[in-house]
């Protein structure tokens, strides 16, 4: 009966779309640009990917694996730019707290390719 009952809640009409061209979908071009504004969201969204960069960042480092934690670094810093186009209130804070403070001297270190260094800014 379970089984029934699932299936009919999975296959019953509804409001929205399941397809993979939901957007082409949609009607005019404003509906479309609302539907994605939607989906980037604001800042959070770029703290979701900041968080799992910085996490394999982190392990990067540990391993000594420089070349990896720059890459990670340098796309943290793009999230971050990302979530400022999209939420531009956030770019005075996010340049007093990481892009123009944190970044470059984690930056400098890892281009130096020193571990105490590298774990002097982490902490």
């Amino acid at each position: 009966m379970m089984i029934l009952l699932s299936l009919h809640c999975l296959f019953a009409e509804n409001d929205y779309s399941t397809k993979s061209d939901w957007l082409l979908e949609t009607k005019g071009d404003e509906q479309k640009f609302k539907a994605i504004q939607r989906q980037l969201r604001g800042f959070d969204l770029a703290m979701v990917e900041v968080g799992y960069r910085f996490n394999t960042f982190y392990f990067a480092l540990k391993d000594k694996n420089y070349k990896l934690a720059h890459y990670q670094w340098d796309k943290i810093r793009k999230s971050m730019e990302n979530g400022i186009e999209r939420r531009p209130k956030r770019k005075d804070n996010s340049k007093r707290m990481f892009l123009d403070t944190q970044y470059r001297s984690m930056s400098e270190a890892l281009d130096q390719k020193s571990e105490k260094s590298i774990w002097q800014e982490y902490e």
